[in-house]
């Protein structure tokens, strides 16, 4: 048995178009799926994929990670990284009100009781998100963009580097922007 899924099952679980050359593990879980794979997409074990999530292409998932979609999607751009265990959520709860979280509700109690943040979630191209990181709804990362491990992202981050919840930007210098934008045109430009 391989160790990752065939095109026909990762139909099976909600991925309506799918690339050349992807391995997704077959210990993914996937809940209410309706996904899209580029070329060269890897997602490692015990990833969590549920709603809209569409990846371009050379991108890794690291081990462990949660894009949860909702209905208003989560849109990764070529060659980016997730490290493990990073979590992206285009829904959830607000924890500043005086609200009844919404997993615990009906739908038809959801809207009386719950205060639910349900916006798009944007990844650019050659971003690098740190492990153990959280993008919450509405965060937009953009390209050349990277963030340390344990940072909870919850709004735009511009290219440069990142670290924590405080959106500091130590350095440009840690990533050569001109030098990464050149490689990105060389390497999108190369067909496989």
């Amino acid at each position: 048995m391989s160790k990752f899924l065939n095109n026909n099952q990762l139909k099976k679980i909600g991925f309506f178009k799918i690339g050349k050359g992807c391995k997704i593990s077959n210990k993914i879980s996937c809940y209410n799926l309706k996904g899209s794979l580029g070329d060269n997409v890897r997602i490692d074990d015990y990833v969590c994929l549920k709603g809209k999530v569409s990846l371009k292409s050379n991108i890794h998932i690291a081990r462990g990670c949660t894009l949860s979609g909702g209905n208003k999607g989560i849109f990764v751009d070529s060659y980016t990284n997730l490290s493990n265990y990073v979590q992206v959520f285009s829904m959830s709860d607000d924890y500043f009100m005086p609200f009844i979280p919404g997993g615990a509700l009906s739908n038809a109690n959801r809207n009386k009781f719950a205060k639910i943040h349900n916006k798009k979630v944007f990844i650019g191209k050659a971003v690098l998100v740190g492990a153990f990181s959280v993008v919450l709804p509405g965060s937009i990362l953009n390209n050349f963009s990277s963030t340390a491990a344990y940072s909870v992202i919850y709004k735009t981050i511009k290219e440069g580097f990142y670290h924590s919840n405080l959106y500091k930007k130590i350095s440009l210098k840690r990533r050569n922007l001109k030098q990464m934008k050149m490689m990105y045109s060389s390497v999108s430009k190369i067909k496989k």
